[in-house]
Formats: C-alpha cells, sequence, structure tokens
C-alpha cells in the first residue's frame, strides 16, 4: 500500500511542478511588429532549457498558429522572452503559454486586455 501511495503523491507532485507567475506583453498597434512577452517562471528555473509556444486569441477565435516549441534558457530574474512575429491584426483577449520542460508539456491561459500597451497577467493552469 505505501508503494501506490508514493506513487500517486509522485505524480501529483509532477503535474504541479512548473508554474508560470505572472506574463507580461506589449501590443504597439501594429499588427506587424510582433508582440513581445516575458513569461517568468521562477529565479530556482535560471539557465534551465525550456520549449515554449504562445498562441493568441480573441473571441475564442485564434489570431496566430504557431507550429512549433521555441527553445529558450530561463534567465537570472527567472524569465523566459518570447516574441510572436505572426501578424496579428485584433488585440487579444487571452494567451495560451504552453511549455515543454523535463519530458511534460504545462498549458497555462492569460487573461489580456483588448488594448495596446504594456499588461501583465497571473496564468492559470490548464
Amino acid at each position: 500500500n505505501n508503494n501506490t501511495n508514493n506513487q500517486v503523491t509522485n505524480s501529483t507532485n509532477i503535474n504541479t511542478e512548473l508554474h508560470v507567475n505572472n506574463a507580461s506583453f506589449y501590443l504597439d498597434g501594429n499588427p506587424n511588429s510582433g508582440i513581445p512577452a516575458t513569461v517568468n517562471v521562477g529565479k530556482e528555473y535560471s539557465g534551465q532549457s525550456m520549449e515554449i509556444m504562445t498562441t493568441y486569441s480573441r473571441d475564442g477565435s485564434n489570431l496566430n498558429n504557431p507550429s512549433s516549441y521555441e527553445n529558450h534558457i530561463v534567465d537570472d530574474e527567472g524569465n523566459i522572452q518570447i516574441t510572436e512575429f505572426a501578424p496579428i491584426p485584433k488585440y487579444p483577449d487571452n494567451c495560451l503559454i504552453e511549455i515543454r520542460y523535463n519530458n511534460q508539456t504545462y498549458k497555462f491561459g492569460c487573461n489580456m486586455e483588448k488594448r495596446k500597451g504594456s499588461q501583465t497577467s497571473v496564468p492559470t493552469p490548464l
């Protein structure tokens, strides 16, 4: 019985291992200049390699369609910098952040304001 309980506990820990503390976006109003994003996973991941992909949507419809993950190194502050360069004709109201790390895929949803400028969101695990 102990081994079974340990396996369940380990499985739970693996699924909740990676968190995104916050994500910051900058939208300049130009649909062709891209959307830079800073995704904070925490300083404890500094120097780690992670694959990341961002999908932006508005009113439930995708505004970009990324086809692959980008490999990035987490910086000293625990941030991953990623820019989506696909033309995005409208301000998004949601960003799906997908991160591959340690043979796991983690998904987080960010609510966004449909406006120009900087904004920060606290993602929720999906």
